[in-house]
């Protein structure tokens, strides 16, 4: 049970892992939508600015863009505090120290290993570990459970003994096996 609880948390941890990975990745692309939101919306401002210099728009228009550059401003310091914890969530899973700089997050994705076979649902104990430890406990405590039972029960014993025993030295020739 020990090995298969070994290699389920060889399976968890990897999965965690891959989760981490993913999530770092997520972050900085959200990041980066943020801040080419931030640039889009810092242009928008300068052409409706432009605009109502000319007449063609109202003070309302101005402000309303403003105010949506202010909003997509304030929400960067928390994509990048998303981004970093992520990076350090997949630093500490990978067995460096948190506060490492990590290289930046790829936004290509890995390629995938080829699909695992599923195969027959009785083989499902077999392929993973921690099912496999299940069973394993299982088994344990059930020849733990007959071992007390049968302590209960009466046992029964033959014992035999065989050998030479005399009382005098006379008895050598008259007695053999008692």
């Amino acid at each position: 049970a020990t090995q298969s609880d070994r290699d389920a948390l060889a399976v968890m941890l990897a999965s965690l892992a891959g989760e981490a990975y993913f999530d770092a990745v997520a972050a900085a692309e959200q990041l980066a939508v943020l801040q080419a939101q931030v640039a889009a919306n810092a242009s928008l401002l300068e052409v409706t600015e432009l605009m109502f210099a000319g007449g063609t728009v109202t003070a309302i228009d101005v402000l309303q863009q403003r105010q949506r550059l202010a909003a997509a401003r304030a929400q960067l310091p928390l994509a990048r505090m998303r981004q970093r914890i992520q990076q350090q969530r997949l630093a500490v899973l990978a067995g460096r120290a948190p506060l490492r700089a990590l290289p930046p997050t790829a936004v290509e994705q890995p390629a995938l290993p080829p699909r695992p076979t599923v195969g027959a649902p009785a083989e499902l104990l077999d392929n993973r570990p921690d099912l496999r430890a299940v069973a394993e406990r299982t088994t344990a405590a059930r020849d733990e459970a007959r071992s007390a039972v049968r302590r209960y029960l009466p046992a029964f014993g033959l014992v035999a003994q065989a050998g030479r025993q005399y009382f005098h030295a006379t008895e050598t020739r008259t007695k053999d096996v008692w």
